[in-house]
């Protein structure tokens, strides 16, 4: 049955997610009883919270469910593969495996989902049972060989602490993961991005004495009106700078605005000074965003249904696919897309 409190929440990942992809997958199906799925409150009022429990309020993670994107996106199953070096990370069937992700109950018992946001429970109460949920397209694989002990799994017999997320490791038989063991996700913070362009003579200066930069909307609709010229966008931070006050009232490090361009910096910064004043880094990259697009449609037509996830890697100048897994037929249909694309499938050889 479909929980009306989740029409809400829908409506608001299928607006989202209309702004980079043209059909939104459908709502999450959940079944009874949908009094484990409900509108909930932080951890600051005492009530106890799973790492699957995310605030219906918290917007990042709402977008992130909209945009396909796993929200353990601290959590590295893997290192993200060029795709000319993905033979290593072909899965067969059979094989021993490792994959990582977050641990539903569905109609047929345990299953493997990209991290999917559960809404807490109402106020002055706790959810103490692993939610019941179809996790639809975040699928990754079934589970044979573990058991739901509170609001978590287990291996049969073990007296360790129920997990609801981390690393499973065992054999692949169609489509189901018979699994040997269970452990914590290693979870570590994505590195900042650091500024691409050397330190102007003089340093990189703030604007009005603050860490933050503003009125970039020029200059991004100018990059986006010509994506055959440009390949990145994004805030960056220099290394080793100093921090400045910020809007919040504390300090930070220097914000500059970062464009990668296929054609000359030097020209583009000209272009571009016009549209925005503050720090700003023009360097060159390999692919536009009209390569990227390119790449994307080709990896999604050779994947089908097996690849989960994409983002757009602005900082690398490459598009992030997660498939559920690699076989030898994909891979090589992968590996001919070059730089354009990094691939961290979800399933891999142990």
């Amino acid at each position: 049955m479909t929980d009306p409190r989740l029409d809400e929440v829908d409506a608001r990942l299928r607006a989202a997610g209309q702004r980079w992809r043209a059909s939104e997958p459908p709502g999450l199906t959940l079944d009874p009883p949908s009094d484990r799925v409900l509108a909930g409150s932080d951890d600051r009022s005492g009530h106890r919270w799973r790492r699957w429990l995310i605030p219906v309020t918290a917007a990042a993670a709402v977008l992130a469910v909209a945009l396909g994107v796993a929200l353990f996106e601290s959590v590295h199953r893997t290192t993200p593969k060029p795709a000319g070096a993905l033979a290593e990370l072909v899965v067969r069937n059979g094989d021993m495996v490792r994959a990582t992700g977050q641990f539903l109950r569905s109609a047929h018992g345990i299953q493997l989902c990209t991290n999917i946001s559960v809404i807490g429970p109402p106020e002055g109460t706790t959810i103490d049972s692993l939610p019941t949920i179809d996790c639809g397209r975040f699928h990754i694989v079934d589970l044979a060989g573990l058991e739901v002990r509170g609001d978590g799994v287990v291996l049969p017999g073990s007296h360790a602490a129920p997990r609801n997320d981390g690393v499973v490791t065992g054999r692949l038989n169609n489509d189901t993961i018979t699994v040997e063991s269970l452990a914590a996700a290693p979870s570590t913070a994505p590195p900042p991005g650091v500024t691409p362009c050397p330190v102007p003579a003089g340093g990189w200066q703030p604007v009005n004495g603050m860490s933050g930069i503003q009125n970039v909307d020029p200059a991004h609709a100018y990059v986006s009106a010509h994506p055959d010229q440009f390949g990145a966008f994004w805030i960056s931070r220099p290394r080793g700078g100093p921090n400045y006050p910020n809007a919040e009232g504390t300090s930070g490090p220097l914000e500059i605005m970062t464009v990668g361009t296929v054609n000359a910096p030097d020209q583009v910064r000209s272009e571009l000074s016009a549209l925005f004043q503050g720090p700003l880094c023009v360097y060159r990259v390999t692919n536009s965003y009209t390569d990227l697009s390119a790449a994307l449609a080709t990896a999604k037509a050779d994947l089908g249904n097996q690849l989960l996830t994409t983002t757009r890697d602005e900082t690398n100048n490459t598009e992030l696919l997660e498939p559920r897994y690699l076989t030898p037929a994909t891979a090589p249909a992968l590996a001919s897309l070059g730089s354009r694309v990094t691939v961290r499938p979800f399933i891999v050889p142990a």
